[in-house]
């Protein structure tokens, strides 16, 4: 599994998409096999990476959400934020900034539907951040902000993510400089962190 994966690494540097995808599956197969979750859900981030490359949305989408469930199923909280960033930041240097985007945005959506809000939420700050600190274009930021709320908006969403949200969303709108998005940002990621161990606390803006 693990020469598969090291295999597969390797073709997906030098761009050969559709075969690292091939033995991406392959190596799932055997994880599967060996009932490795964690390989699993490693896997199908991988898998995920080479759909963004591939302009493969839905399937980007799919394998994606997959591995985030699987990082929650598995109290792998931290991975969350660092999946997020690892493939974005691996899609700008390839080129394929807006596709990642695209399927992340997918992600959140479909957390937002089954109900995980607190997740949805954490796909929305990482997108945000990501945004504003590789593009440092705020009005993009803001915008994707503003339509991810309106989605969320859509749905029974419990009071204190909401009024994270809800900051969130004045101070994108509000925010005159790269620091002042991400101080934005930082602040809503530290709650949501904070909700996994006090699912009731309330939400405080800064003073």
């Amino acid at each position: 599994m693990q020469a598969l994966e090291m295999c597969a690494f390797i073709l997906v540097d030098q761009e050969e998409f559709v075969v690292a995808q091939e033995v991406y599956a392959t190596a799932y197969d055997v994880a599967e096999r060996l009932n490795d979750t964690k390989a699993m859900i490693r896997l199908e981030n991988n898998r995920g990476l080479c759909a963004v490359y591939l302009g493969a949305h839905e399937d980007a989408t799919h394998y994606l959400t997959r591995a985030l469930l699987g990082f929650e199923r598995e109290n792998m909280h931290g991975a969350l934020q660092q999946t997020v960033w690892n493939l974005a930041r691996a899609a700008r240097e390839k080129k394929h900034l807006d596709d990642a985007l695209r399927a992340f945005y997918g992600v959140y959506a479909e957390f937002v539907h089954r109900g995980m809000i607190r997740s949805a939420a954490q796909v929305l700050v990482e997108l945000g951040d990501i945004i504003v600190e590789m593009t440092e274009d705020p009005a993009y930021a803001r915008d994707m902000c503003r339509r991810a709320a309106q989605t969320m908006g859509e749905y029974d969403v419990i009071g204190n993510v909401r009024d994270a949200v809800d900051y969130l969303r004045g101070e994108t709108a509000s925010a005159t400089s790269r620091d002042g998005f991400r101080a934005a940002f930082a602040h809503v990621r530290v709650f949501l962190q904070l909700l996994i161990v006090s699912p009731t606390l309330a939400f405080v803006s800064p003073q």
